[in-house]
């Protein structure tokens, strides 16, 4: 009985130290897996080993911390691009595997790129002109081949825009009539700059804005999708042009914020939103001005995303006063204090708290520690800096990677690895990354 018991205890070790931290979600299957989706072991580990107890965590070996990791950090710059970094922790040493441009995107059927490229077209119809100035989001598989740039036709793009309003323009032209919203020359502008991207979803700030009087100033979009709806919504055609320029893509298919946060969340955003406007009397006026109510403004269940704040991945909302005229005051973004949760971030734990890195080094904007515990990387506007993690939690500096090439940047992707995905996702970011 003796024996059964140790080998019981040395079997049962074993599993939870091997691979990356994957695990059961079922206390009563213990099957043993070979193989996990290279991005589902992130969303196990914070749950894993949380569950071990204060004995446990504080009886770490020297062995234990000197156990690999693998972080994928994706950056935004200060012109707003974005680059992949992927850093390796191995035999007590950081190294700097490669910089690419991009976002590599681990997920469980492998690696995804994630980027933005501007799409700058003009376009004329008889007399008149049509200029589109556009941020496209692309998501593709590493594995899949890149579309073709979208190649039109003269009067294509016109007639697209066109289709936005219901126009039909060939009328229009022959009366030498457009809409009282046209004129001569007019222009779309469409931005989108990415907040957050994970395993399987993307958050964006989306502003829609043009010189034609049509919109009525500039428009400011939180929106969150799937990876999978953003791939299948890549702009390669003249049909997903025109959803673009409508503004399909910032309406259609976007995940409520109960999906994710559950029925809180929304409740959190309209409480800080009646804060500041209870605060800002100039923004509550003009909000009455619409209907007096919060939900016109934006604070609702789809508009949402999340954002580095503390070391942490948060929510946040958009308050977006108008007038009668629908003209903007200018948005404002709502920030309640509610942490994204671990189904959209996988694994965000800081093994020391906010509060007491940012006494021992005041110049760090975000951090961020490996699911193993041993490991911990401050970031400032030039650095990133990294630090062994002691039993007594004392931190040793070991290694400084410079950032200056990427402009003050900030953090829209984390995701760690550790034992043997450590060197498979080196391969994958020597061979992706550019």
């Amino acid at each position: 009985m003796i024996k059964i018991k140790l080998v019981s205890t040395v079997l049962v070790l074993g599993l939870l130290l091997t691979g990356c931290g994957q695990q059961s979600t079922t206390k009563n299957d213990n099957t043993a897996k070979t193989s996990m989706p290279v991005a589902q072991e992130q969303a196990k580990v914070d749950s894993t080993k949380s569950a071990e107890n204060n004995t446990t965590e504080t009886a770490k070996t020297d062995t234990t911390f000197d156990k690999p990791s693998g972080l994928l950090l994706g950056l935004m710059s200060n012109d707003k691009k974005y680059y992949t970094v992927y850093i390796t922790y191995k035999n007590n040493a950081i190294s700097l595997v490669k910089k690419g441009t991009g976002l590599l995107v681990p997920r469980k059927d492998g690696f995804w790129m994630v980027n933005k490229r501007n799409l700058s077209l003009t376009d004329s119809y008889g007399t008149y002109d049509y200029v589109l100035n556009a941020d496209l989001i692309d998501v593709n598989k590493c594995t899949d081949s890149q579309a073709d740039s979208l190649k039109l036709e003269p009067g294509q793009l016109f007639k697209a825009y066109a289709k936005k309003v219901n126009t039909n323009i060939e009328d229009c032209i022959e009366t030498n009539q457009l809409p009282p919203d046209f004129t001569n020359n007019f222009s779309d502008d469409i931005s989108s700059d990415i907040t957050f991207v994970g395993s399987d979803y993307i958050t964006m700030y989306n502003t829609l804005s043009g010189s034609n009087g049509y919109r009525g100033g500039a428009y400011n979009y939180l929106v969150a999708k799937s990876l999978d709806e953003m791939n299948k919504n890549n702009v390669t055609s003249l049909d997903s042009l025109i959803n673009l320029i409508k503004g399909i893509f910032i309406t259609e298919n976007i995940i409520p914020l109960s999906k994710i946060f559950g029925s809180d969340a929304e409740k959190s955003l309209i409480d800080s939103a009646s804060k500041y406007i209870s605060e800002n009397p100039d923004a509550a006026e003009s909000l009455e001005s619409v209907d007096g109510s919060l939900g016109y403004t934006g604070i609702k269940d789809k508009t949402w995303e999340v954002y580095r704040n503390s070391g942490h991945w948060k929510l946040e909302g958009i308050l977006d006063p108008r007038d009668e005229a629908h003209n903007a005051y200018g948005s404002v973004l709502i920030k309640p204090n509610v942490n994204a949760p671990q189904n959209l971030v996988n694994y965000d734990t800081l093994v020391i708290p906010w509060n007491t890195l940012k006494k021992d080094f005041p110049k760090i904007d975000d951090a961020f520690s490996s699911p193993e515990k041993n490991i911990l990387a401050t970031l400032n506007k030039d650095n990133l800096t990294f630090y062994k993690i002691s039993n007594s939690q004392k931190l040793k500096s070991i290694e400084e990677i410079s950032l200056k090439e990427f402009k003050n940047p900030k953090v829209v992707m984390i995701q760690w690895c550790t034992g043997k995905n450590v060197d498979t996702w080196s391969e994958e970011a020597q061979k992706d990354l550019k």
